[in-house]
């Protein structure tokens, strides 16, 4: 991979030198700040991209995309997380309610069969009640998010 050359080093390093804190600091969780300490390095250092993924264990490529976004923009900003990434929720603060108040009671006093909420009855209810579909997988997961894990007589793990 060849050394791709970072525009405006100057620009670039004083605004990243704004957000970081001294030398003394050494790895920061903010991904953000992990990035802009990543290409202060590669300024300082004069290194590549292959070099500053070594040290900071990341991959180059990675790092290359970065370099990119700030060649293109000229701002640091540039380089913090963007929202919208994944796939979206279909369930609206309604069909939330509406799963609340059915998790109050057991499936057989809403109009199913069976004692225990499983992801299978779960959706069965979702379709019925509110015509949505989610797979039994991700019922399950409302269901263990709303503390419904390991109610089939399982005991709890750790034990």
């Amino acid at each position: 991979m060849q050394k791709t050359v970072i525009e405006n080093k100057e620009s670039i390093q004083r605004q990243a030198a704004a957000y970081l804190p001294g030398k003394g600091s050494k790895k920061h969780d903010d991904p953000f700040m992990h990035r802009l300490q990543i290409i202060q390095y590669m300024i300082t250092h004069d290194a590549s991209c292959v070099q500053a993924a070594k040290k900071f264990d990341t991959y180059p490529r990675t790092i290359l995309a970065w370099l990119y976004k700030l060649n293109e923009t000229t701002s640091v900003e540039s380089l913090r997380e963007q929202p919208g990434k994944g796939r979206k929720t279909t369930l609206t603060p309604q069909h939330n309610q509406l799963i609340q108040k059915a998790l109050q009671k057991t499936p057989f006093k809403v109009g199913l069969t069976g004692d225990t909420w499983t992801g299978k009855t779960l959706s069965a209810y979702l379709t019925q009640k509110a015509g949505i579909t989610l797979k039994d997988r991700q019922c399950q997961r409302i269901l263990q998010k709303n503390g419904f894990a390991n109610k089939r007589g399982r005991p709890p793990s750790g034990t």
